[in-house]
């Protein structure tokens, strides 16, 4: 452990008129690999294991760094504003002011349009700017307090997340069933109006901008609404955020059970009446569907318990038939059920081959 570093240092180069641009930019994004990994590195060990003088020189590693990066910023043209932003969204989440709930929102997070930046930099090429008269557009929050809006981030901003909300087409287990048609139906959780509602308070309360980010692909949009700050303004918003968790707070035990669960009551509300409008041949099997698009869109690692669904469907007496479910007794047996196991299409090809003359045998093969 003694000899660990946290930080590796970066290979020294000289910055003259002779210093290769290319080259510049290549050990400037490296620094900041450096440095997130370290912070990650950082983050997971227990430093109460170590004495005060590693402690110290891990603090000096890190100082040397920041210093070897905020060189090669500036060398480039990289603002310290810049430079605090790249730095500070290594560390993912305000886990070290005490916040850890609250994710951060960087400008690469917004549109896939815009790329890495690292790579645009090296490329010569930069998005449009974004227009400073956006900025000016104002809303107001539940008590009809006005604040600012913004729907993308300047060089140098940051968001500190307080909800990402996504609205999807639901789908089945079964890929073959598209069973919404292009309705998008919300994937909310329980508290998401709230922290919705907190961060327009926040904002209009003590001046920030707020960021409502849209982004919308095939049958899925998702929206982010977050607090734009930067290298002046963090540390205020964290110091807001850690002394007034009860009015700002983004964990359920920050909120009123009442209002979160109301909130709650409404959204299921209106999702069973989409539902309902929406389901057409999937009859009472809506809201598993639904349940299981929503699992896959909070919970990736749901998607292994995908097979489960199509099995408890077919208990039922329903099968998957094309694009809908139907009752089993409106089938012939030997048609195939997309969504079966290999092993359980075996099986019934074993059962059934026998029946059908030569030219006939092993209609399943066709579908393997």
């Amino acid at each position: 452990m003694q000899d660990f570093i946290f930080f590796q240092p970066l290979p020294e180069i000289t910055l003259d008129d002779k210093a290769d641009p290319t080259q510049i930019k290549y050990a400037y994004y490296d620094g900041i690999k450096a440095y997130r990994q370290g912070m990650r590195a950082l983050r997971d060990f227990d430093l109460t294991t170590v004495s005060l003088d590693k402690i110290h020189q891990i603090d000096r590693e890190r100082n040397n760094l920041h210093s070897q990066i905020k060189r090669l910023g500036n060398f480039l043209g990289i603002t310290d504003k810049e430079i605090f932003a790249e730095l500070m969204l290594t560390q993912e989440t305000l886990e070290k002011y005490r916040l850890p709930e609250f994710h951060l929102v960087s400008r690469d997070d917004l549109t896939v349009a815009r790329s890495d930046d690292r790579l645009n930099s090296i490329m010569g090429y930069e998005p449009d700017e974004f227009e400073e008269a956006d900025y000016q557009l104002t809303d107001e929050d539940d008590h009809g307090n006005q604040y600012a809006t913004a729907n993308d981030l300047k060089k140098g901003e940051f968001g500190i997340l307080f909800e990402r909300s996504v609205r999807c087409a639901v789908r089945s287990p079964n890929p073959a069933i598209f069973t919404t048609r292009g309705n998008l139906m919300p994937m909310i959780d329980r508290g998401s109006e709230e922290r919705i509602r907190r961060a327009k308070r926040f904002a209009a309360d003590h001046g920030f901008k707020l960021l409502h980010y849209s982004e919308f692909m095939h049958e899925y949009t998702e929206d982010i609404i977050a607090i734009v700050v930067d290298e002046d303004t963090f540390q205020r918003a964290v110091n807001l955020l850690e002394q007034n968790r009860n009015e700002y707070g983004i964990r359920l035990n920050d909120m009123d059970p009442e209002i979160v669960e109301r909130d709650w009551q409404e959204s299921q509300q209106y999702i069973e009446k989409k539902l309902a409008e929406l389901s057409g041949t999937l009859g009472p099997f809506a809201r598993i569907i639904y349940d299981n698009t929503w699992n896959k869109t909070h919970t990736p690692k749901y998607r292994d318990q995908e097979q489960a669904i199509i099995e408890s469907i077919e208990k039922q007496g329903y099968r998957f038939d094309g694009d809908s479910i139907k009752k089993k007794d409106n089938f012939t047996e030997h048609v195939s059920r997309k969504g079966l196991k290999s092993k359980q299409r075996r099986q019934m090809e074993r059962q059934t081959a026998d029946d059908y003359p030569e030219s006939e045998k092993n209609p399943f093969k066709k579908i393997r």
